[in-house]
């Protein structure tokens, strides 16, 4: 007896639409530093290009609503993790992996505490995050306090 198992691997039309929506976006705005880079520049521009990405819909693909996502099918993740391969753009933030790591098996308190639905916004700050793990184990978290005193401590 044979089988014969047939895989489609290729994009659906919403996901064909996206990947050309993104391809033409990044045509449109190469940040200019390479896809990979221990310079201080390439460093200092990562949260101007993680901030672009946000603002033209191209991350947090699968995180929920609540807490900034869009709430897609996680291909949408390869989608746009292939084409910034493919563009030889830096890499969107590694923070997707973490997010649903927390999200399917932290309580709700943990999920409450670290995916909140937005960064503080406060005058004279930006705020970006990069997560990069460790090739083993990463445990490394970070978390953004407000005090009473209207300061705000940072917590790595």
């Amino acid at each position: 007896m044979a089988w014969e198992v047939i895989v489609d691997f290729g994009d659906s039309p919403d996901e064909a639409a996206f990947r050309e929506r993104l391809r033409t976006w990044l045509g449109d705005n190469d940040p200019g530093l390479p896809a990979s880079s221990t310079s201080d520049d390439y460093w200092e521009g990562q949260a101007a290009w993680h901030q672009a990405l946000y603002d033209a819909g191209f991350f947090a693909m699968s995180w929920p609503t609540d807490i900034g996502g869009q709430d897609l099918p996680s291909v949408y993740e390869v989608i746009v993790d292939d084409e910034l391969a493919a563009a030889g753009a830096p890499p969107r933030p590694s923070l997707g992996y973490l997010v649903k790591g927390i999200l399917e098996h932290g309580s709700e308190d943990i999920q409450q505490r670290f995916l909140p639905k937005s960064l503080p916004d406060l005058a004279g700050y930006r705020f970006a995050v990069e997560y990069s793990p460790a090739l083993a184990v990463g445990g490394d978290l970070y978390d953004l306090v407000p005090l009473p005193d209207g300061r705000l401590a940072l917590a790595v």
